[in-house]
């Protein structure tokens, strides 16, 4: 019983993720994120139906189920569409910092575990098998560089490299502790 409350939950963290994205980036009124993330999940989509070509129609549900791995697509697309970039900061005039931040914790923390996972491929396995620690994790970012761009109106470069740091250890830490507990939980 323990158990499958623990899913559910999960499961309603996933939904509540993925409709808080969809909302932030609706309510910001910027189209340049709203082609980026439509762009993301199609790209998402033909990655998912290239690499499993068996299954027809996952590749349609795939990507709403890692939504995160589609918001880092769409952040890399963003920021390389819209952002400012100086010596000291990146900031995006047109958009509002609440949609500034929601891009650019994504983007610390896929490209901290990117970067991680080419020495560690165990994080990568994390990444994609424990879709509601990532969630945790880009959310948690993403409440730290919301909290940084309500003081400064930017994202400073130190945060982002902090959290592009810590993600991939944050992550591996979490999944060392949580796959055994999954195991004897698991067990009759």
């Amino acid at each position: 019983m323990l158990v499958m409350t623990a899913n559910i939950g999960l499961a309603l963290m996933l939904l509540l993720y993925l409709l808080h994205g969809v909302w932030l980036i609706c309510r910001s009124r910027s189209a340049t994120g709203m082609a980026a993330l439509l762009a993301a999940y199609f790209i998402a989509a033909i990655l998912v139906k290239l690499t499993l070509p068996s299954l027809k129609l996952w590749a349609l549900y795939l990507p709403l189920m890692h939504f995160y791995a589609v918001i880092g697509i769409a952040s890399a697309l963003w920021a390389l569409s819209s952002s400012r970039w100086t010596c000291h900061r990146r900031h995006n005039p047109a958009e509002g910092y609440k949609l500034e931040a929601y891009y650019h914790a994504h983007l610390a923390v896929h490209s901290g575990i990117i970067l991680a996972s080419l020495k560690n491929p165990e994080i990568l396995a994390a990444y994609l098998l424990l879709p509601s620690l990532m969630v945790l994790l880009i959310y948690a970012a993403y409440r730290v560089l919301l909290a940084e761009a309500k003081h400064s109106g930017q994202t400073h470069w130190s945060i982002f490299v902090l959290l592009a740091i810590t993600s991939p250890i944050l992550l591996n830490l979490a999944h060392q502790l949580l796959v055994p507990l999954s195991y004897m939980l698991g067990r009759p």
